[in-house]
């Protein structure tokens, strides 16, 4: 079920005429009030499902199909050549080279400045970039050195909260971890006049809220310490907030094993407005949600948790490189290696 058909089943139910969930469906009939209050029915029907209401006396389940697992790319700090300053009023920094930002990941990178840093709001072009009215120098600033860097790196948009560890890989089996701490020790960290400070490997992180206005609504940023030092593919699992897009041919999160109470859950949402109380879609949404809600617990459920016990009962020809393959060989912090 896509978002025309669902849409068309909502504007059926609050406005009658002939169901028709495809072509020239229910909803393209509709005017543009009558399209505005579909789709925020149906976006209130989808926010319900996705955070759907504790049933049976347990805690609200958390979907599965919510838990995102993607690549934060990271690229080497840019320091070759000087940039300047001049506060008049257009909020550029120009470069004396080519800076080798484009359009799309300029706004990823921040400029590091007499030890302060400022987030780009944009490529102004290949020599200069544009930073933001409120947070810039304020003053003029003469030729001097810089640092373009991803310390402070902006999440994807739909990142909700992380559900897992940072890792990323270095070689061939040495996998290094990044600790998740507070805002404050990230701070601190980088306050400190430790050699380590001015780049290495990411070992500490931090998530922090980023708004720059109430039009973007709320994103999040990754702190980093040590400052990073080269280009680096950080690999991560997030619970991811679903947005707001109601494209025709797209498909809500959970597909079709739960689209029955994908549908019944905006019904419900447009049974409440007309009636002003919950009725007959509503307790058809609960009894379709313990179904989903059990099959999303059986979706990906682990049949073995590993092997359990002393190794008292395997012979020697069947040892733990037989059973389990080679030991992974971790990289520390330091440099050396450790089993």
């Amino acid at each position: 079920m896509n978002f025309e058909e669902l849409k068309s089943q909502v504007g059926f139910h609050l406005y009658g005429g002939t169901l028709v969930v495809s072509g020239t469906s229910t909803f393209d009939g509709l005017d543009d009030g009558e399209k505005n209050i579909v789709k925020s029915v149906v976006r209130s029907g989808l926010r319900g499902f996705y955070n759907p209401p504790p049933i049976r006396q347990r805690k609200a389940h958390k979907w599965s199909f919510l838990d995102k697992t993607d690549n934060l790319v990271l690229g080497a700090p840019i320091t070759a050549g000087t940039v300047e300053f001049n506060n008049d009023g257009s909020h550029v920094a120009d470069f004396d080279t080519d800076h080798g930002l484009d359009e799309d990941t300029a706004p990823k990178y921040k400029l590091e400045l007499n030890g302060i840093s400022y987030p780009i709001e944009s490529r102004h072009d290949a020599n200069s970039l544009k930073l933001y009215s409120d947070d810039n120098p304020g003053v003029v600033v003469d030729e001097t050195t810089y640092r373009l860097h991803q310390d402070d790196t902006p999440l994807p948009d739909d990142f909700g909260r992380l559900i897992a560890p940072l890792t990323y890989v270095e070689k061939e089996n040495a996998w290094h971890s990044v600790e998740i701490v507070g805002e404050g020790r990230i701070r601190e960290l980088r306050q400190r006049d430790n050699i380590v400070n001015n780049g290495s490997k990411p070992q500490f992180a931090a998530i922090r809220t980023k708004n720059r206005g109430i039009e973007s609504g709320t994103r999040r940023e990754i702190m980093l310490w040590p400052a990073v030092s080269g280009a680096y593919v950080l690999r991560m699992q997030y619970r991811q907030r679903p947005q707001d897009n109601l494209d025709d041919a797209q498909i809500p999160y959970g597909g079709t094993d739960h689209a029955e109470t994908i549908l019944y859950s905006c019904l419900a949402e447009a049974e409440r407005r007309l009636d002003e109380s919950r009725g007959v879609y509503y307790a058809r949404f609960i009894e379709s949600l313990a179904s989903s809600i059990d099959l999303d617990s059986r979706t990906g459920k682990a049949r073995s948790l590993g092997y359990n016990g002393d190794g008292s009962d395997i012979g020697s020809v069947f040892g733990r490189d037989y059973l389990f393959g080679s030991r992974i060989r971790h990289k520390n912090f330091l440099g050396s290696f450790t089993d």
